[in-house]
Protein backbone atom coordinates (compact mmCIF):
# COMPACT_ATOMS: atom_id res chain seq x y z
CA UNK A 1 0.00 0.00 0.00
CA UNK A 2 2.84 2.59 0.74
CA UNK A 3 4.26 1.98 -2.86
CA UNK A 4 0.95 2.66 -4.04
CA UNK A 5 0.49 5.89 -2.36
CA UNK A 6 4.02 7.39 -2.82
CA UNK A 7 3.30 6.76 -6.50
CA UNK A 8 0.29 8.25 -6.50
CA UNK A 9 1.78 11.43 -4.79
CA UNK A 10 4.58 11.31 -6.90
CA UNK A 11 1.87 12.27 -9.90
CA UNK A 12 1.69 15.85 -7.72
CA UNK A 13 5.22 16.66 -5.86
CA UNK A 14 8.62 15.07 -5.37
CA UNK A 15 8.54 13.01 -2.33
CA UNK A 16 12.30 13.05 -2.20
CA UNK A 17 14.22 14.26 -0.55
CA UNK A 18 11.97 15.49 2.76
CA UNK A 19 12.53 18.53 3.78
CA UNK A 20 13.90 18.87 7.29
CA UNK A 21 11.49 21.77 8.69
CA UNK A 22 8.04 19.64 7.26
CA UNK A 23 9.89 16.80 9.23
CA UNK A 24 10.31 19.10 12.46
CA UNK A 25 6.71 20.38 12.12
CA UNK A 26 5.49 17.10 11.56
CA UNK A 27 7.18 15.75 14.27
CA UNK A 28 5.56 18.25 16.70
CA UNK A 29 1.88 17.38 15.42
CA UNK A 30 2.61 13.83 16.10
CA UNK A 31 4.13 14.62 19.36
CA UNK A 32 1.18 16.19 20.18
CA UNK A 33 -1.25 13.88 18.80
CA UNK A 34 0.19 11.29 20.56
CA UNK A 35 0.09 13.31 23.93
CA UNK A 36 -3.69 14.24 24.03
CA UNK A 37 -4.64 10.68 22.22
CA UNK A 38 -3.45 9.42 25.17
CA UNK A 39 -5.20 11.78 27.67
CA UNK A 40 -8.30 10.80 25.68
CA UNK A 41 -7.87 7.24 26.16
CA UNK A 42 -6.92 7.09 29.45
CA UNK A 43 -9.96 9.51 30.48
CA UNK A 44 -12.58 7.35 29.16
CA UNK A 45 -12.08 4.29 30.14
CA UNK A 46 -14.76 2.26 31.83
CA UNK A 47 -12.02 0.70 34.24
CA UNK A 48 -10.81 2.55 37.27
CA UNK A 49 -7.47 1.25 37.71
CA UNK A 50 -4.81 3.91 37.36
CA UNK A 51 -3.23 1.33 34.25
CA UNK A 52 -6.15 0.85 32.34
CA UNK A 53 -6.33 3.08 29.00
CA UNK A 54 -7.92 2.31 25.93
CA UNK A 55 -6.38 1.75 22.74
CA UNK A 56 -5.63 3.70 20.27
CA UNK A 57 -7.71 2.02 18.01
CA UNK A 58 -10.31 1.99 20.21
CA UNK A 59 -10.34 6.05 20.44
CA UNK A 60 -10.32 6.44 16.43
CA UNK A 61 -13.02 4.21 15.59
CA UNK A 62 -14.89 5.32 18.47
CA UNK A 63 -15.85 2.17 20.80
CA UNK A 64 -14.99 1.34 24.23
CA UNK A 65 -13.85 -2.80 23.81
CA UNK A 66 -14.48 -3.43 27.56
CA UNK A 67 -18.01 -5.15 29.25
CA UNK A 68 -20.12 -2.59 31.26
CA UNK A 69 -22.75 -3.13 33.66
CA UNK A 70 -24.32 -0.44 32.97
CA UNK A 71 -24.77 0.07 29.21
CA UNK A 72 -25.90 3.86 29.72
CA UNK A 73 -22.34 4.59 31.12
CA UNK A 74 -20.80 2.82 28.22
CA UNK A 75 -23.34 4.74 25.82
CA UNK A 76 -22.48 7.91 27.29
CA UNK A 77 -18.61 7.39 27.66
CA UNK A 78 -18.35 6.33 23.46
CA UNK A 79 -20.27 9.64 23.09
CA UNK A 80 -17.94 11.38 24.54
CA UNK A 81 -14.63 9.20 23.49
CA UNK A 82 -15.86 10.17 19.66
CA UNK A 83 -16.49 13.62 20.55
CA UNK A 84 -13.11 14.34 21.84
CA UNK A 85 -11.46 11.98 19.04
CA UNK A 86 -13.15 13.85 16.31
CA UNK A 87 -12.05 17.26 17.73
CA UNK A 88 -8.08 15.98 17.96
CA UNK A 89 -8.35 14.39 14.33
CA UNK A 90 -10.11 17.66 12.69
CA UNK A 91 -7.90 20.07 14.76
CA UNK A 92 -4.41 17.48 13.66
CA UNK A 93 -5.62 17.51 9.87
CA UNK A 94 -6.39 21.28 9.77
CA UNK A 95 -2.62 21.92 11.12
CA UNK A 96 -1.45 19.34 8.71
CA UNK A 97 -2.95 20.18 5.55
CA UNK A 98 -5.57 23.24 6.35
CA UNK A 99 -3.31 26.33 6.38
CA UNK A 100 -4.91 28.80 3.81
CA UNK A 101 -1.39 30.50 3.37
CA UNK A 102 -0.41 26.55 1.86
CA UNK A 103 -0.22 25.61 -1.36
CA UNK A 104 -2.23 22.57 -1.74
CA UNK A 105 1.29 20.95 -2.91
CA UNK A 106 2.80 22.12 0.22
CA UNK A 107 0.04 20.80 2.49
CA UNK A 108 0.23 17.61 0.24
CA UNK A 109 3.96 17.78 1.37
CA UNK A 110 2.88 17.67 5.03
CA UNK A 111 0.78 15.04 4.73
CA UNK A 112 2.84 13.06 3.00
CA UNK A 113 5.89 13.58 5.30
CA UNK A 114 3.20 12.02 8.02
CA UNK A 115 2.16 9.68 6.55
CA UNK A 116 5.94 8.56 5.99
CA UNK A 117 6.75 9.18 9.99
CA UNK A 118 3.82 7.47 10.86
CA UNK A 119 5.81 4.15 9.33
CA UNK A 120 8.33 5.30 11.45
CA UNK A 121 6.33 5.34 14.48
CA UNK A 122 4.12 2.29 13.93
CA UNK A 123 5.21 1.43 16.91
CA UNK A 124 5.11 3.75 19.49
CA UNK A 125 1.13 4.68 21.22
CA UNK A 126 -0.55 7.12 18.45
CA UNK A 127 1.35 5.70 15.49
CA UNK A 128 -0.78 3.76 13.76
CA UNK A 129 -4.01 5.93 13.85
CA UNK A 130 -1.52 9.03 12.88
CA UNK A 131 -0.87 7.39 9.62
CA UNK A 132 -5.01 7.03 9.24
CA UNK A 133 -5.17 10.44 9.54
CA UNK A 134 -2.09 11.66 7.94
CA UNK A 135 -3.42 9.46 4.46
CA UNK A 136 -6.71 11.14 4.73
CA UNK A 137 -5.03 14.43 4.33
CA UNK A 138 -3.23 12.82 1.26
CA UNK A 139 -6.29 11.70 -0.10
CA UNK A 140 -7.88 15.26 0.62
CA UNK A 141 -5.13 17.43 -1.12
CA UNK A 142 -4.99 15.30 -4.10
CA UNK A 143 -8.72 15.84 -4.40
CA UNK A 144 -8.44 19.76 -4.12
CA UNK A 145 -5.88 19.80 -6.61
CA UNK A 146 -7.80 17.60 -9.09
CA UNK A 147 -10.85 20.16 -8.44
CA UNK A 148 -8.53 23.10 -8.94
CA UNK A 149 -6.37 22.04 -11.70
CA UNK A 150 -10.27 20.26 -13.44
CA UNK A 151 -8.19 16.89 -13.34
CA UNK A 152 -10.12 14.14 -14.27
CA UNK A 153 -8.96 10.85 -12.36
CA UNK A 154 -7.64 12.64 -9.11
CA UNK A 155 -9.47 10.72 -6.75
CA UNK A 156 -8.08 7.66 -4.82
Amino acid sequence: MRMAVEERVRGFIETRPLDEETINYVSHLFNRYASELRMICATHTLSHARSAMLTEEEAMIGTIVAKCSQPRKRKDLMAKLREQTNLLVTSIREDLVGDEDLTLEDGLMRAWVAWELSAVERDAFGGKTFGWVALGGVFEVIKDIGDRDGLEGSRF
